[in-house]
């Protein structure tokens, strides 16, 4: 996030986390496209202890009751235990997919482990889509089709 609004990464989620800053610190407001949003924050290996998981659940819970809508960025499901934490607090889950990049078999079973859990998939977002190598079209069904 911190690169896409060109903003430091401090003060961000973890540091809200931690207690190192207050709510309204930790969300900022783009007038550019206006839209609210809250960095990482500083960077840590620790996974979210008890006491931190309890705070993020409330921090979504506020976030949910102030705004229409609340997008989670996590890492990928698979690599870090937290992602699926954090998916279980969230209303459902858009799986984000880069071609030629993930690998099918982990792709299977980070689907696999979020419906194990119980974690409403609401759609599939594929990324860096090679147009120029391939063609599209509608089918009989009218849903769109890349080869």
């Amino acid at each position: 996030m911190n690169r896409v609004f060109n903003v430091t990464n401090r003060e961000g989620l973890t540091d809200y986390l931690s207690g190192k800053v207050q709510y309204e610190t930790v969300v900022r407001h783009s007038e550019e496209i206006g839209v609210d949003f809250i960095v990482g924050g500083e960077k840590t290996t620790s996974v979210v202890n008890v006491l931190e998981a309890k705070k993020l659940k409330e921090l979504i819970v506020r976030l949910k009751s102030e705004y229409d809508y609340v997008l989670l960025d996590t890492p990928p499901v698979i690599a870090v235990s937290d992602a699926l934490y954090v998916a279980k607090l969230a209303d459902g889950v858009i799986f984000i997919v880069a071609q030629n990049v993930a690998k099918k078999s982990l792709v299977k079973e980070a689907i696999q482990t979020l419906k194990h859990n119980n974690v409403h998939i609401i759609g599939t977002i594929l990324t860096q889509v090679d147009l120029k190598n391939g063609s599209y079209g509608y089918g009989y069904d009218y849903s769109y089709k890349y080869e």
